[in-house]
């Protein structure tokens, strides 16, 4: 299964990480891993179960109306132990690493000034360049 709608070009720098996040559909929530992010997406390490469930969904999506999800983590900050994020992102690809194993980008479809400042604070402090 391949979500690929057209391919991602971040304008903005990646950065590597390990975070655990949610993925939140009308339909499921998953646990999932954020493997890089920048300010405009995120790449996540998934279970093959959540890419077939995904695909069943974009059964009524298209380039024009994207598969829209909700990712939910929690981030590091400099001043606070934690910063909650829930953020609205449309799906762009997929990737089979193994077997059962599976990368998925998203791209935000819409970031809060507040969100986009925590995101921007955590890659300053927090995050290595991929």
């Amino acid at each position: 299964m391949n979500l690929d709608y057209s391919p991602e070009y971040r304008a903005e720098r990646r950065y590597i990480t390990e975070l655990k996040a949610k993925l939140e559909h009308s339909l499921f929530k998953e646990d999932l891993l954020i493997t890089n992010l920048s300010i405009s997406g995120v790449q996540m390490k998934c279970s093959q179960a959540l890419v077939s469930t995904l695909a069943a969904e974009l059964g009524r999506s298209t380039p024009q109306a994207p598969l829209q999800v909700t990712i939910h983590m929690d981030i590091p900050t400099p001043t606070q132990k934690t910063c909650n994020l829930k953020l609205q992102c449309n799906l762009v690809y997929s990737r089979r690493l193994s077997r059962d194993r599976y990368l998925i980008g998203a791209q935000f479809s819409r970031l809060e000034d507040s969100d986009k400042q925590a995101l921007a604070n955590y890659m300053e402090k927090f995050g290595k360049i991929l």
